[in-house]
């Protein structure tokens, strides 16, 4: 059915949409013809401008809007106008290749109505650090406390002898896709800046407490209205601690009367607490997509 404006007439002879699962960009492409009302020539660049003026052709970033009696939109909703080709038909018509698209999706685990989900996933690398080990067989394991008595144990040869080890370590990298429309790139850096060189208070994606470090947060585009957030988390099987021996007021290693190191003990940088779970703001879908994917 034709639609006309103060200067123009159109027409859609095609529409068609791509979906694409998350992370993937779907669009919409309309076929549009349209002339001139007053039956004179028309042209695509003279009468490109009033054409945008009335909705003949869309303005950039504009939302898509379903045309004819379709009221009931899922993903299309979301989807911005991207871009447009023009082809001269002939000396009275124009034809308009319009494409709106978007990387909002359907989720896949809701049901009727549908909801609506953006990329995020979690991306781990396993790693080692050295640490310094002072004792061995120690009577107090690691744990999420700076320990403030000795460690017991053995020591190494020497009596105060140390050798390098290497401490298991698994870094996490968290990607979340974020619509600008919901919240700024400004104010997300602002809202989540809070986390880095926090440590986590309670158990957060398989980690128990204490274990996993917020090393940074990063934010870029993502292209259009998107942005994606990266969260760059540490994992440390020794809850981020190292053997450190007591020291005397004049820095050197406390001994006792055997010369053995009087004292080793779990030490680590004191650092604040967050629960890192807020990241997904009590969506737990988004919760269970990011950390073992909506297939399971």
């Amino acid at each position: 059915m034709p639609t006309s404006t103060v200067t123009f007439t159109y027409n859609d002879l095609e529409i068609s949409s791509r979906t694409s699962p998350i992370g993937g960009e779907s669009d919409i492409a309309h076929t549009r013809i349209f002339w001139r009302n007053d039956g004179a020539p028309i042209f695509a660049i003279d009468d490109t401008k009033l054409a945008v003026k009335e909705g003949v052709i869309p303005v950039p970033d504009q939302y898509y809007i379903a045309p004819g009696s379709v009221t009931t939109q899922t993903w299309e909703q979301f989807a911005r106008f991207r871009s447009y080709n023009l082809d001269q038909v002939d000396k009275y018509r124009l034809r308009a290749q319009l494409r709106w698209s978007t990387l909002w999706c359907n989720d896949p685990t809701s049901g009727d109505p549908p909801e609506y989900a953006l990329a995020s996933s979690m991306e781990y690398s396993a790693q080692t650090r050295s640490m310094r080990l002072y004792r061995t067989g120690w009577a107090i394991a690691p744990s999420n406390v700076n320990t403030t008595a000795d460690i017991g144990g053995t020591s190494l040869a020497g009596q105060d002898g140390a050798i390098s080890v290497q401490v298991p370590q698994v870094r996490i990298r968290m990607r979340f896709t974020q619509d600008a429309g919901d919240a700024s790139m400004l104010n997300a850096a602002t809202s989540l800046s809070g986390y880095v060189d926090k440590m986590n208070l309670n158990t957060f994606a398989g980690c128990a407490a204490g274990t996993l470090l917020c090393e940074g947060v990063n934010i870029g585009s993502a292209g259009n209205e998107f942005y994606e957030v990266v969260f760059d988390m540490l994992y440390d099987g020794f809850y981020h601690l190292t053997q450190v021996p007591t020291v005397e007021a004049d820095g050197k290693a406390a001994r006792a009367a055997g010369g053995e190191l009087l004292e080793v003990k779990w030490k680590r940088v004191a650092r604040a607490t967050t629960n890192f779970d807020n990241i997904y703001s009590a969506d737990a879908k988004l919760k269970t997509r990011t950390e073992t994917g909506w297939w399971l």
